[in-house]
């Protein structure tokens, strides 16, 4: 039995309803980015940028299979620099597919702990699940949390 530890993310200075109070996310899945399909990976990155760029979201939620690629990192990086270049704050919640790759858990959670704007935190070495805190409009207040749990790898 695996049992991850629920961190609350204070994020005073990352997360805030506007004052219409609305918050802008723009969640991905199943990218499957490989590096044996270049065509494709340049299309979905792509893609990702574009949608960044016009949406121009408060967070950005990657949930499960980003990457399928063997020589993962390279691939993780493409994906998480399209972020790093909008200072976009993100999080990553782990597919089935994510840890098949030549990553170990706790090489992927140092790799995207280490992008300054990620939410992401690795208390134990792996990415731990989130309840990410958003503040209200005038910042008095948390006024939401967003919840990201992993299921774990073809849970039950």
């Amino acid at each position: 039995m695996i049992v991850s530890m629920l961190i609350v993310v204070s994020a005073s200075a990352q997360l805030q309803f506007n004052d219409r109070g609305e918050l802008k996310i723009v969640q991905f899945t199943d990218a499957h980015l490989r590096d044996d399909r270049p065509d494709q990976a340049t299309l979905t990155l792509n893609r990702l940028k574009w949608i960044i760029d016009t949406e121009q979201p408060d967070v950005v939620i990657f949930t499960g299979d980003a990457v399928t690629d063997r020589r993962a990192a390279m691939s993780w990086r493409s994906l998480l620099d399209i972020t790093a270049r909008t200072e976009t704050p993100f999080v990553v919640v782990l597919g089935n597919h994510d840890l098949e790759q030549d990553l170990t858990a706790e090489e992927l959670a140092m790799l995207i702990t280490s992008y300054p704007n990620t939410l992401n935190r690795a208390e134990d070495g792996t990415l731990d699940d989130l309840a990410i805190e958003v503040l209200s409009s005038n910042g008095e207040r948390v006024a939401a949390l967003l919840y990201c749990l992993d299921s774990q790898d073809y849970s039950t």
